[in-house]
């Protein structure tokens, strides 16, 4: 595997929350190539999130280094941010009080997506995740399930190199 081919690397991962008597994460790493998935199981508590955390930039590691296309989150944020998608379970992308279609092009605007790019993976979103029918009522009216589907659509809106999912189906109905 060539260095052009790793598009995630992380090296001697080590996290211990404040106040924590040990780590919640100690000496994890891991690379992966481009095109590839990996899905990170456990039991509750066994640092998957904190290990997302670290990956995506949101937390700091302790020890050890992390680097997505070859950037470092902590040191090149805006950069890497416009490469990652990443969805918490617990965290939403959408604004609560104005259309889910809004939203959408709130975060287009944020990530620097030109117009026609937008307008057709919008397209293939409202597709895929069967959008159409709720598109363009508020994010505070949706049931949970149409929530977790455009939070969904709206972390492939920019078309990321890398996404993140952490307990990404909280909610989604099983047949999208």
């Amino acid at each position: 595997m060539s260095k052009t081919d790793v598009i995630l690397q992380a090296e001697g991962l080590t996290y211990t929350y404040e106040g924590g008597d040990s780590p919640a994460l100690q000496d994890l790493s891991l690379s992966v190539e481009r095109g590839k998935r990996i899905a990170l199981m456990g039991a509750n508590g066994s640092g998957k999130s904190t290990t997302i955390k670290m990956l995506t930039g949101v937390l700091y590691p302790d020890r050890g280094s992390v680097k997505i296309n070859g950037l470092t989150p902590q040191k090149h944020r805006t950069a890497v941010n416009k490469q990652i998608g990443v969805l918490f379970g617990q965290k939403s992308h959408l604004r609560w009080d104005i259309p889910v279609l809004e939203s959408f092009i709130l975060h287009a605007k944020i990530y620097d997506v030109p117009d026609k790019v937008f307008e057709e993976r919008l397209e293939q979103l409202i597709d895929l995740l069967q959008l159409g029918d709720f598109i363009h009522q508020p994010v505070r009216n949706l049931s949970l399930g149409q929530r977790v589907r455009c939070e969904f659509a709206a972390i492939f809106i920019h078309q990321p190199a890398v996404v993140f999912l952490d307990e990404p189906t909280i909610g989604l109905d099983a047949s999208v």
